[in-house]
C-alpha cells in the first residue's frame, strides 16, 4: 500500500513538474467559485495556470543539531489574561545580526506547545535561520505552561493574544523588528487573520505574511464533524440547527459538495466513509461554548472569512490532498476567494501554483491532476486521519515531517517574497 502511494505521488509531481515547463508563462483570471461544479471548467480549454517551475520533491526529515538554539519564556500580559510564549532563536541571531522572527498560530483546539513541539520548533529554526515563537492561547496550557483567561475560540481575545505576542517579539534582541511572518493551523486562522487584520496598520505593520495550513473561514467548516456516537451521550449524527446559504457560503459550493455522504451503507463509516454533519450542538466550539450556530452576533468575531478581505499581506496557503479534518478541500478555495474580494492583499498563492492566480472555471480533477494539492513522495499527502478518504490512497505525514520537511521551503519563499 505504501509503495503504491508512493508510486502515485511520483508520477503526480512529474505530472505538475511537466506541466509547469509547457504552461509556466501563462495566468489565469477570475474570481475563484464563479462557476460552483467540481466537475466543469468555464468553457477554456485545458488549464491556464500551472504548478511555479521551482517545485522540488520534499525529503524526509533531515537530522538538525538543536544544542545551539537558545528558548525564553515569556509572560505576556493581553487582555483579561497573561499569555505564556516561547522563544526559540537560533545560534548567530543577535542585536548585531538580527533574524527574521515567525510566530506558529495553533489549531484552537489544543495548546500551541502540544501543536508545536519544543525540539521541532527548534529545528524549524536552525534550518530557516529563524526566531520561532510558540504560545498558548487564552485558557490553554497546563502547570507553569498554563496561559490565563478564557478560551475564546478565534475570537477578539485570541486576537489580541496574538497581537501582544507579535508586539513583545518585536523587542526581543535578536529579532528583525521590520519584517515577522504569523503560520496558523486549521481553526486558528480566524485569531491570525483577526489580528492581522485589525492590527495590521497600526500595532503589526512589521508583519509581512501568512502562512494559512488548511484554516476553516466560516462557522459550517468549524462545527464539521463525521457521524459520532459517544459514549457519553454526545451524538453527532445529524446537522444541527443553523445552516443557510449564507452562514456556509453554500451559493460558492453547495453542501453535498463541501459535506458530502459518506460511502458506507448507514453513514456511520463502519464499511466506508462516514457521513459529514455540521453545526450538531455536541460539535466543536458548540458544545463547548455553548452556542449554535443561528447565533450570528457571536460567529461575526470568530469567522476567518469576515477578516480575510482586509488583509494586506503575502498570504500563502498550503493544502494537502487529505485535509486534515474536513472531507473536502473546498475550504482553502474558499479562503482565497474571500481574501481576493477585499484586493489588499501583497500576493496571494496556493502551494505552488502560480502565484497571484485565482481558481475560477478549474475543477477539482484539473487541480488534483497537476499536482496542485500537497503530495510529496515519501513524505506523506495528509496531515490527519484515514477517516474521510474514499481512494484508499490516504498516506499519513507527521508532525515532524510537517515541521521539518515541508515547512523550511514555503517560509524562507514568504520571508524571500516580502523583502
Amino acid at each position: 500500500m505504501i509503495a503504491s502511494d508512493h508510486g502515485k505521488s511520483v508520477r503526480r509531481w512529474c505530472l505538475a513538474f511537466l506541466l509547469s515547463l509547457i504552461l509556466a508563462s501563462v495566468g489565469a483570471c477570475g474570481e475563484d467559485g464563479a462557476d460552483p461544479s467540481l466537475h466543469q471548467n468555464d468553457g477554456r480549454s485545458g488549464l491556464d495556470a500551472s504548478p511555479q517551475s521551482d517545485t522540488v520533491p520534499i525529503k524526509p526529515p533531515p537530522k538538525v543539531d538543536i544544542d545551539d538554539v537558545s528558548e525564553q519564556l515569556l509572560s505576556i500580559p493581553s487582555v483579561d489574561a497573561t499569555i505564556k510564549a516561547w522563544v526559540y532563536t537560533p545560534q548567530g541571531c543577535d542585536a548585531d545580526d538580527p533574524c527574521l522572527g515567525l510566530v506558529l498560530v495553533p489549531n484552537l483546539r489544543i495548546a500551541g506547545t502540544e501543536q508545536y513541539p519544543a525540539d521541532l520548533a527548534k529545528g524549524l529554526a536552525v534550518l530557516t535561520d529563524t526566531v520561532v515563537v510558540t504560545y498558548n492561547p487564552p485558557g490553554f496550557g497546563e502547570g507553569a505552561m498554563q496561559s490565563s483567561g478564557e478560551r475564546d475560540f478565534g475570537g477578539p481575545r485570541d486576537q489580541d493574544a496574538l497581537k501582544d505576542v507579535l508586539g513583545r517579539l518585536e523587542d526581543v534582541p535578536g529579532v528583525d523588528a521590520d519584517c515577522m511572518g504569523v503560520l496558523s493551523y486549521g481553526s486558528g486562522l480566524a485569531a491570525a487573520a483577526g489580528a492581522i487584520a485589525r492590527f495590521g496598520t497600526t500595532n503589526l505593520t512589521f508583519v509581512d505574511y501568512l502562512i494559512d495550513v488548511e484554516g476553516v473561514t466560516n462557522r459550517c467548516y468549524v462545527t464539521q464533524a463525521p457521524y459520532t456516537l459517544d459514549p457519553g451521550g454526545n451524538h453527532i449524527n445529524t446537522d444541527g440547527p443553523g445552516p443557510t446559504q449564507s452562514r456556509c457560503d453554500f451559493n460558492w459550493f453547495p453542501r453535498e459538495q463541501k459535506f458530502p455522504a459518506g460511502t458506507s451503507s448507514n453513514g456511520k463509516g463502519i464499511d466506508g466513509t462516514p457521513n459529514a454533519y455540521i453545526c450538531n450542538v455536541n460539535a466543536f466550539p458548540l458544545l463547548q461554548a455553548g452556542r449554535t450556530c443561528e447565533d450570528d452576533t457571536w460567529w461575526k468575531e470568530r469567522e476567518a472569512r469576515a477578516y480575510l478581505p482586509g488583509l494586506r499581506v503575502h498570504y500563502l496557503r498550503l493544502q494537502f490532498l487529505h485535509d486534515h479534518r474536513q472531507p473536502t478541500r473546498l475550504a482553502g478555495r474558499e479562503a482565497l476567494r474571500w481574501l481576493v474580494t477585499g484586493g489588499l492583499q501583497a500576493s496571494f498563492q496556493l502551494n505552488d501554483f502560480t502565484k497571484d492566480t485565482k481558481l475560477a472555471g478549474y475543477s477539482e480533477g484539473q487541480l488534483e491532476d497537476v499536482g496542485t494539492y500537497l503530495a510529496p513522495p515519501g513524505v506523506g499527502n495528509g496531515l490527519g486521519t484515514a477517516i474521510y478518504d474514499d481512494d484508499n490512497n490516504f498516506s499519513e505525514i507527521t508532525t515532524e515531517e510537517f515541521l521539518l520537511s515541508v515547512l523550511p521551503k514555503y517560509v524562507k519563499r514568504m520571508q524571500e517574497r516580502s523583502k
